[in-house]
């Protein structure tokens, strides 16, 4: 009975620090709310005292499947993610283990004045659990240590922390044997000890190429951010080029006449000549007006946010070069969704360009080219509406829409609505396709709300799109003819 007393603060202790390691190592704020774990702490501290009446080499392995199950239930954390942290948690802990172990031994040496066997060994297992949860404490105090880890980073170094630390657990197993020999119980000491060594530099390193690798990230996004400025400078300097040489264009033929109906009406003093040479100059001021509004963006939307004004700029740009109509509805409240929520810049710019761009080339295959932009708000949620006047998605297009990057459109990468659709996974934002928009002129549009649903939906009175869309599970499929609703699971 005093020998499963001693287990149970002993096995505490360890899975104390584990736990402890785990949430340090993933950065999770604890909170008053932690501390009713104990218990359940206890609990597995004490289905593993029973075990290791019967069973104590199978302890270590106790440790990590309890542990991870635990951790996995406790925290919600992915299943790869729990049990690879919690089996560099649980090596973390038995490395602690054995130097607090070392340190208690030696420490209770001095104890020697005592002469009931049990009490010093007491004494010893109280030693080793304090030291032990003192140094995880301390561990973590250390400023190159305590930035935690980062699973999702695919290096090396996180695989070697994870193979140190189950070499760490497998190396346990050999103290924990029945008829362990002294050399072997020193062999495994000695290699634990090395494994804590090189656990801790492994780290440090992982810890530093984190830094390195998140440094290298902010510069790229400086350098993506510089690029972008330039892009939209470099745009708005080739939208006054081509308005100033038409204008140029325009002076030229129409100064020439305007001084020789001056000259006619100066030597005839004809009344229509003059008559016409005023029109004249009067189509050249119009003409001189509307280039000027134009140089200075006036006509054009601008919303002050760069990522959304250089789509805008470019519709415009086309607009203005083709004869592509553009028009825009962009709402304040909807600004400010934009604005308010964690949706990265450059993502915002990435969606907008591909969307705008393939409303445009779609509508400039059909006489009356026109695009709308919409950006709104709804259920507070931001909203992007995209409107064009082309042709409708083939259902090839659609049946393999966001899986991977196809076209119907001669010359086209397919690439553009690929990518939007893997910023969708990223925000769990929905996409809509209407094809009936209900709205004059326009054939179809592309809706993008962030609302966290990640739901897709598809508007139609073609049958032969709900057909192609059947194997799409997760897409919802609407007939405007029957109102009828398709998952895509019964077609």
């Amino acid at each position: 009975m005093n020998e499963f007393i001693l287990s149970l603060i002993k096995y505490a202790a360890i899975f104390t620090c584990m736990t402890y390691a785990y949430i340090k190592l993933l950065r999770i704020k604890p909170n008053a709310w932690d501390l009713l774990d104990l218990p359940a702490v206890f609990a597995l501290t004490f289905v593993l005292s029973l075990t290791a009446v019967f069973v104590k080499l199978l302890v270590p392995l106790g440790f990590l499947l309890l542990g991870s199950a635990f951790l996995f239930l406790r925290f919600r954390k992915p299943l790869y993610v729990t049990v690879t942290v919690s089996a560099i948690a649980l090596g973390i802990s038995i490395v602690l283990y054995l130097f607090s172990f070392l340190i208690a031994t030696l420490l209770t040496m001095s104890f020697h004045l005592v002469n009931n066997e049990y009490i010093q060994k007491t004494i010893g297992v109280v030693f080793d659990a304090v030291l032990q949860i003192s140094g995880v404490l301390l561990l973590f105090r250390i400023k190159r240590l305590c930035s935690g880890l980062n699973p999702e980073t695919k290096n090396a170094t996180f695989d070697i922390l994870l193979y140190l630390s189950i070499a760490c657990i497998f190396t346990m197993m050999m103290l924990y044997a029945e008829e362990v020999k002294q050399y072997m119980l020193k062999v495994a000491i000695l290699f634990i000890s090395l494994c804590g060594l090189l656990l801790i530099t492994w780290w440090r390193r992982h810890i530093s190429y984190n830094y390195r690798d998140g440094a290298d990230k902010k510069k790229l996004e400086e350098l993506e951010q510089a690029v972008h400025e330039h892009e939209l400078q470099a745009t708005q300097n080739d939208f006054e080029v081509k308005a100033f040489s038409k204008l140029f264009h325009y002076l030229n033929k129409a100064i020439p006449d305007c001084a020789v109906l001056v000259e006619s009406a100066a030597a005839q003093t004809g009344c229509n000549d003059a008559c016409a040479a005023g029109d004249i100059l009067s189509r050249v001021l119009q003409e001189m007006n509307l280039t000027n509004r134009k140089c200075s963006l006036q006509g054009i939307p601008q919303t002050g946010v760069r990522e959304i004004d250089m789509p805008i700029l470019s519709l415009f740009t086309a607009a203005e070069q083709t004869r592509l109509k553009v028009s825009t509805d962009i709402s304040n409240d909807g600004l400010i969704r934009f604005n308010d929520t964690k949706i990265d810049k450059n993502d915002l710019h990435t969606i907008l360009t591909y969307l705008c761009d393939n409303a445009r080339i779609a509508a400039l295959e059909l006489p009356d080219a026109k695009v709308r932009l919409v950006l709104a708000s709804h259920n507070r949620y931001p909203v992007i509406r995209v409107y064009d006047s082309g042709k409708q998605f083939d259902e090839n297009v659609l049946a393999r829409l966001g899986i991977e990057q196809n076209t119907s459109r001669e010359g086209g990468s397919g690439w553009g609505l690929f990518t939007v659709f893997g910023l969708l996974d990223k925000y769990m934002a929905s996409f809509t396709l209407d094809e009936e928009p209900q709205v004059l002129g326009f054939s179809k549009f592309i809706e993008i709300a962030f609302d966290g649903q990640h739901s897709f939906t598809v508007r139609t009175c073609r049958n032969s799109v709900a057909l192609a869309c059947a194997s799409r599970k997760n897409f919802n499929v609407i007939l405007y003819d029957s109102d009828v609703l398709r998952d895509g699971t019964n077609g």
